[in-house]
């Protein structure tokens, strides 16, 4: 499944390299209506504890990576688009293990998303956006639409 993020402004949108997402701007979701926005596997944490590598110990292991992100942030001129991969998947970031897991701490797995309306969240340097949108997407493409 493809996100496409459409610069239907009349400025270009800036997306940096983020602290919170590895080297790239963050995406995040959350079900039209609902609770908290989730990150998505399309911009991951770079701090991951999961629950699978937890086990009966209470122990999490956790994974960082600290990369140097110093590139330059994309930039999506008005009227452009750009196309990020997703997988469909949101994160669960310190919270109760699946159903299944046999760690018995808090820990960081991955949800797939129901199928639904969701509001995505994209943090950008002019700020944040939100869209909405229905996935899964007919055409495979999950339409996010950016004012500027």
């Amino acid at each position: 499944m493809t996100l496409r993020l459409v610069n239907a402004g009349t400025s270009d949108v800036v997306l940096p390299e983020l602290p919170d997402a590895t080297c790239g701007f963050s995406i995040s979701a959350a079900g039209a209506g609902a609770g908290a926005s989730l990150p998505t596997s399309a911009t991951p944490p770079d701090a991951w504890c999961d629950c699978d590598r937890c086990g009966a110990t209470g122990r999490r292991l956790c994974d960082a990576s600290d990369p140097i992100c110093n590139g330059a942030p994309t930039k999506v001129v008005a009227g452009a688009h750009l196309d990020v991969f997703w997988d469909g998947r949101v994160a669960v970031i310190a919270g109760p293990p699946p159903s299944g897991s046999a760690c018995p701490v808090i820990c960081d797995h991955w949800e797939n998303v129901a199928a639904g309306s969701y509001t995505f969240t994209i943090d950008t340097l002019s700020g944040s956006f939100t869209a909405e949108a229905t996935v899964p997407a007919p055409s495979g493409i999950v339409l996010l639409t950016i004012n500027n």
